[in-house]
C-alpha cells in the first residue's frame, strides 16, 4: 500500500564509483514514483558520509502531497493540478496556430481521403474551438470549458464526423500540444499526468454532448417521417406503425386500428400464433392518447388459467 509511503523518502545504494558512492533517491508522491540519480561524495579514508548529513544540501524533488478530497472536477481532476497547467496552457495559447496546422498535418495521413474535415474546417473548427478553452482554463473557469467543450461536440456531431475519428483526432491534438512545451518543466512528470487528465475530462465532455445530439438528431428523424406517413392519404397508406400493406383490406385494418386506439375500453384481439397479434396491438397503442406511455407485452401462455381472466380483464 502506498498510504505509508506518501510521506516518507526511501533510500537503496547503488555501485561504488571511484570519487563517491551513487544513491537512488526514491520520492513517492500522488501515487507517482520519481527515481533520482543522486552523487552522494565519500570521505578521505573510505568512510562514507552519511545521507542524513546531506539533507539540507540535498531538496527533495518533489514534496509528498496528501490528497483529503476527492478530485473536484469529473473525478479527475484538481484545483492544484489546474493550477500547475497554467504555464503549459499559456504556452499552447500563445502558439495555438502552429499546434493546429501541425495538428492537421497528422490528421491527413491518418485519415486520408476519408477524412471529414477540409484544412479550413478543422482550422475554423477546433482553432475557434481551442482558443475558447484554454482562455476557460487560463481563468479557471471550468463551468464555461464544459459549455465551450460541449458546443464542440455538438457541432462534430453536425457535421457526421463519426466519433472514432474524433477520438483519434483529440489524441493527435494531445500530441501537437506536448511539441510546444517548455523544454525543461518544473515537476515535469506532474504536468504530464495533469495534462493527460484534462484530455481525460474533454473526452467525457465531448462523447455526453457528441451522443446527445446524435439521439435528438435520430429521434426528429423519426417524428419527421411520423408525421410525413400521417399526410399522406389513408388510400395511399403502405406502412402504418410497423405494419406494411397497401391492400384494400390493410388499409380498411388501419381505419379500424385508428378507431380502437380513441377508445378507452378493454380491447380482444384474437388470432392464431404469429400473425402478428402483438404488432397490431403496439399500433393501437400508438394510436391511441398516451402513445409516449410504456407499451407492456403479457407472454399470456406463461400464466395460468386461473389467472388470465384477471390479468386481461382486472
Amino acid at each position: 500500500m502506498l498510504g505509508a509511503a506518501l510521506e516518507s523518502t526511501v533510500q537503496t545504494s547503488s555501485s561504488k564509483r571511484a570519487k563517491g558512492i551513487l544513491t537512488w533517491q526514491i520520492t513517492v508522491a500522488r501515487r507517482e514514483t520519481i527515481l533520482m540519480p543522486q552523487a552522494e561524495p565519500s570521505e578521505p579514508g573510505g568512510k562514507r558520509t552519511s545521507n542524513h548529513d546531506h539533507e539540507a544540501a540535498h531538496e527533495p524533488h518533489e514534496k509528498p502531497v496528501s490528497w483529503t478530497q476527492p478530485p473536484r472536477h469529473y473525478h479527475l481532476l484538481w484545483d492544484e493540478e489546474l493550477d500547475a497547467l497554467q504555464p503549459i496552457l499559456k504556452r499552447v495559447s500563445e502558439r495555438l496556430g502552429e499546434v493546429v496546422a501541425h495538428w492537421y498535418q497528422l490528421y491527413v495521413p491518418h485519415f486520408g481521403d476519408t477524412r471529414s474535415l477540409s484544412e479550413r474546417e478543422c482550422r475554423d473548427l477546433f482553432y475557434n474551438a481551442l482558443s475558447r478553452n484554454t482562455k476557460d482554463l487560463l481563468d479557471k473557469d471550468m463551468d464555461l470549458y464544459a459549455v465551450d467543450t460541449i458546443r464542440t461536440g455538438e457541432l462534430l456531431c453536425e457535421r457526421n464526423v463519426p466519433f472514432a475519428e474524433v477520438v483519434a483526432s483529440l489524441h493527435l491534438y494531445e500530441e501537437c500540444a506536448y511539441t510546444v512545451f517548455p523544454k525543461n518543466p518544473s515537476q515535469p512528470l506532474e504536468i504530464c499526468t495533469a495534462f493527460d487528465k484534462l484530455s481525460h475530462v474533454r473526452m467525457i465532455l465531448l462523447a455526453d454532448a457528441y451522443f446527445r445530439s446524435a439521439s435528438a438528431t435520430a429521434g426528429a428523424r423519426i417524428q419527421a417521417l411520423e408525421r410525413q406517413t400521417s399526410l399522406v392519404a389513408r388510400e395511399q397508406r403502405s406502412i402504418f406503425h410497423g405494419l406494411v400493406g397497401a391492400s384494400a383490406s390493410m388499409r380498411r385494418l388501419y381505419d379500424r386500428f385508428e378507431s380502437a386506439g380513441g377508445t378507452r375500453g378493454t380491447i380482444l384481439i384474437v388470432g392464431e400464433s404469429g400473425t402478428g397479434k402483438e404488432l397490431v396491438a403496439r399500433a393501437i397503442h400508438e394510436c391511441g392518447n398516451a402513445p409516449a406511455a410504456p407499451f407492456v407485452a403479457l407472454n399470456c401462455a406463461a400464466i395460468p388459467k386461473k389467472l388470465i381472466e384477471s390479468e386481461l380483464f382486472g
